[in-house]
């Protein structure tokens, strides 16, 4: 029995752990997006206006830079993913319910 409680303490706890992970990253990304939004929409009335002049090309060129770093960084975190992947995959399925869980 010893044995079995070691394995579920461990998955309980990562689904928990995705759970509360899923929970605060949809908080997160609400807040980031309306920032977000907020600020383009104010560079994008101030251009309009003549206020500010946006170069746009070297925006998309920080914006193409990030993914051309993201890309070996993403590929690491999914060999780490696949090297605890038990715990992963509870993890994963609390993190999606957390994600998705509406509040009344």
């Amino acid at each position: 029995m010893t044995d079995w409680s070691v394995l579920l303490t461990k998955v309980s706890f990562s689904f928990f752990v995705g759970f509360c992970l899923g929970y605060v990253f949809r908080i997160f990304m609400k807040i980031i997006l309306i920032l977000c939004g907020l600020v383009f929409l104010l560079l994008f009335g101030l251009e309009y206006a003549d206020l500010v002049n946006v170069n746009w090309p070297n925006i998309e060129q920080y914006y193409d830079a990030f993914f051309v770093w993201l890309k070996p960084h993403a590929s690491a975190f999914q060999e780490f993913i696949k090297g605890n992947l038990p715990s992963a995959g509870l993890a994963t399925a609390g993190f999606l319910l957390g994600f998705g869980l509406k509040r009344k």
